[in-house]
Order: structure tokens, then sequence, then C-alpha cells
């Protein structure tokens, strides 16, 4: 069974996801989205795989908790200075890069 946890941090929001490999082994998925297209037609998800494997899921866990949020906040830095990636600018929208 995989068991998944929610992060939200500025403009993104993470869901990381633990699965079990095999008895005593363990890895992590990041998915990563924009905040301002949660729930569009089309939205860009980013997955990431954690680098390594780990012996409990809760090693999995903090590991993955950490890379989700350095992440999210190396993005929330770059992203800062351009409106069209902000969370509700709707007019630009339709403008946005493919990251």
């Amino acid at each position: 069974m995989q068991n998944y946890i929610y992060i939200s941090e500025g403009d993104l929001q993470a869901w990381i996801i633990m699965t079990m490999l095999a008895p005593g082994r363990w890895e992590a998925f990041v998915f990563f989205e924009m905040r301002a297209t949660h729930g569009d037609e089309t939205s860009l998800v980013t997955k990431r795989r954690v680098q390594g494997t780990f012996d409990d899921e809760e090693e999995a866990e903090r590991t993955a908790c950490a890379f989700a949020l350095e992440c999210m906040c190396q993005w929330s830095h770059k992203t800062a200075s351009i409106p069209y990636l902000q969370v509700g600018a709707q007019e630009e929208r339709s403008r946005r890069p493919v990251i």
C-alpha cells in the first residue's frame, strides 16, 4: 500500500509517495504542481525520484520531505519576479511557459 504526504509552500504543492520495494527497502517520489493550475483540465505535474533506497518508511519520508521543501524554496526564489507564474495571475495563464 502506498502512503502519501501533501505539502504546500508558496506557489507550489507537492505529494510525496513512499513505496516498498521489498521487505525492509523503501523508495520515495515527489510530484510537484503549481497551485495556480491545480484543477485545470491540463496541469503540469513534475515527478522526481528521491535518490537512494531507505531501510524504513520513516527514513524515506524524512528525506523526501526535506528534498521537496528544498526544491520548493528554490523554485519560489527563482519565480518571485515572474508575474505569470504567481498564483492569481489568471489573465496570463494562457502564456505560461513549459517548465
